[in-house]
């Protein structure tokens, strides 16, 4: 798995720019910076992501992402799995295939090292359906590859095999591009078979990785030193399967090929023959390089190991108490390891505990600041809202003034037309009275509605509000059934509709003597009953109420 960090670390360096707002060129406030300093100055690192967040200088999907890897690269598991999987809630974290792969392989090695394999599973399907997407067949082995380890690690070993299998066909059938990989799977693929003590289907691997090594070097792309190093591996790897296949000459004969490459005079070549020097017997030479690569205590897993080796080498020499003293340094150094790893996890969880109770602090304020944001809107609304009732209500209320003011104008000409017919038919009364005397019955009736209308009129009878037919019937040579007639043909209404007509003509005469008098004094003056009388028939008689004709009145006088 750490062949796919390398490559994708070293591809994000030519997309970061890509990915980023544009800054200068000399701003240590960049993706790249961060990505260049994060393994030798991780604190300064992390100040400047923090920074970047700040000032919105990158995406906050990427400052996560990148807050991933460099967790990843100092062990801190929880971390990576917090910012990994936010990163990958974006959906435009997809759009940087990159930084997304990157992403997928930190959150799956960190998974694998809480011993989470089935989340791990789940990230390496959801990438090798992202690398197949892609195209990118290098990604795609590696992940199948790993998906091999996790089964294998879960105790599924035909799914295991399946996978293994799978990613070194990818690597069989790929470019030159791909045979370092295959290289790394058939020796990680050997080291399963030599743990569980298969020995010969080991060398069956030995030997591929052999054939696959001398294909790799006619390809002018792969340097000589990588050569060099590879076969230094396969030699110390095959002389130590052989001799567990007690096939001591040939072993010997691959060791003195190990010794023959310039890897094996370094550290790392001289560590990767230490289990076959324990399988020759060669203890002395194990215990000086364990005793060169770590002459002090340290409390890491790698001084851990040669403290092992050291034992294991004392114990071959029958140097039993030697042993049993590094036993107990071991046992010492393990448990102050796992008092470490356990203070750092809690330090990560609480890390992890306090960034959600910022971030859960954050989704307050920003709820309460989208709350007031809202009550602001709703308040805004509702005061547009309200002032557009207004000034409807204004509008409606002016539309109803300048209506009543033309129905009061139009009222009060019909009136004075009305007052200037009654002044002429007075004029001439005296001939009509005797004409009429000569006509049929129906104008003797016209005759009579008009002797009643004077009467009532003149006298104002009308003002009256106890006024009925008798009183009339009284004062005319006519019976009750003769009076309907009259009225139905002289007026084409009932005698209450008539008086309430001359009632309502007198009480707007009023309202325009004395705008002074309230609207009940006015209706007790024109003959109503009551007040709610008078304002039902004013109303259905003029269109508007008394007081609306008031204003409408007053308003009118206030304009000339």
């Amino acid at each position: 798995m750490r062949h796919v960090i390398l490559i994708l670390f070293w591809g994000l360096t030519t997309t970061i720019q890509a990915a980023t707002p544009s800054v200068s060129t000399d701003s240590i406030h960049t993706l790249k910076h961060v990505l260049k300093i994060h393994l030798s100055y991780p604190d300064s690192a992390l100040r400047l992501l923090d920074t970047m967040e700040e000032t919105n200088t990158a995406p906050l999907f990427l400052l996560q992402a990148q807050r991933a890897m460099l967790y990843g690269s100092h062990n801190k598991h929880h971390l990576v799995i917090n910012y990994g999987q936010k990163a990958l809630q974006h959906d435009s974290l997809q759009a940087c295939p990159k930084y997304y792969l990157q992403t997928l392989t930190c959150c799956v090695e960190a998974y694998r090292k809480l011993n989470e394999h089935h989340q791990a599973i789940h990230l390496l399907e959801k990438g090798l359906a992202f690398a197949r997407a892609q195209k990118n067949p290098t990604v795609e082995a590696n992940f199948l590859f790993t998906a091999g380890q996790t089964y294998y690690q879960l105790n599924k070993k035909k799914e295991a095999n399946q996978y293994f299998q799978k990613a070194i066909r990818l690597g069989e059938e790929g470019s030159y591009k791909l045979k370092p990989y295959l290289s790394y799977f058939y020796g990680e693929i050997f080291s399963i078979l030599f743990d569980e003590g298969k020995y010969q289907e080991a060398l069956e691997y030995c030997d591929k990785r052999e054939k696959l090594i001398q294909q790799m070097s006619s390809f002018k792309q792969i340097p000589i030193g990588y050569i060099d190093q590879q076969y230094a591996y396969l030699y110390s790897k095959k002389a130590c399967v052989l001799s567990r296949l007690n096939r001591k000459a040939e072993a010997a004969t691959y060791y003195h090929k190990f010794k023959k490459t310039r890897f094996s005079h370094t550290p790392q070549g001289q560590e990767s023959i230490l289990v076959y020097w324990m399988e020759i017997g060669q203890y002395d030479s194990v215990i000086q390089f364990c005793q060169q690569q770590m002459p002090h205590d340290t409390i890491t897993s790698d001084y851990a190991q040669q403290l092992t080796i050291q034992a294991k080498a004392h114990e071959g020499k029958k140097e039993y108490k030697r042993a049993l003293e590094y036993q107990k340094r071991l046992t010492a150094i393990n448990d102050s390891l796992n008092k470490k790893n356990i203070e750092e996890e809690m330090a990560e969880l609480a890390t992890i505990y306090q960034l959600k109770e910022k971030e859960n602090e954050i989704q307050q304020q920003h709820e309460q600041i989208q709350k007031t944001i809202i009550i602001r809107n709703l308040l805004a609304g509702a005061f547009g809202l309200v002032c557009l009732l207004l000034w409807m209500a204004w509008h409606h209320l002016r539309t109803i003034q300048k209506k009543n003011r033309l129905m009061a104008n139009s009222i009060n000409t019909v009136l004075d037309c009305e007052q200037k017919i009654e002044t002429l038919e007075k004029e001439t009364s005296f001939t009509q009275e005797k004409e009429e005397a000569e006509e049929t019955s129906v104008e003797t009736d016209s005759h009579l509605f008009k002797r009643m209308e004077q009467i009532i009129k003149e006298e104002k009878l009308f003002l009256n509000p106890d006024l009925n037919r008798q009183d009339i019937l009284n004062r005319l040579p006519i019976d009750k059934n003769r009076f309907a007639k009259i009225m139905q043909e002289n007026s084409q209404t009932t005698l209450p509709q008539y008086l309430s007509n001359l009632r309502i003509k007198y009480a707007i005469n009023q309202l325009k003597e004395h705008p002074n008098y309230t609207i009940q004094a006015i209706a007790d003056e024109s003959g109503f009953s009551n007040l709610r009388s008078f304002q039902r028939s004013f109303k259905a008689k003029t269109g508007m109420t008394p007081s609306e004709y008031k204003t409408a009145i007053e308003q009118t006088i206030s304009e000339k």
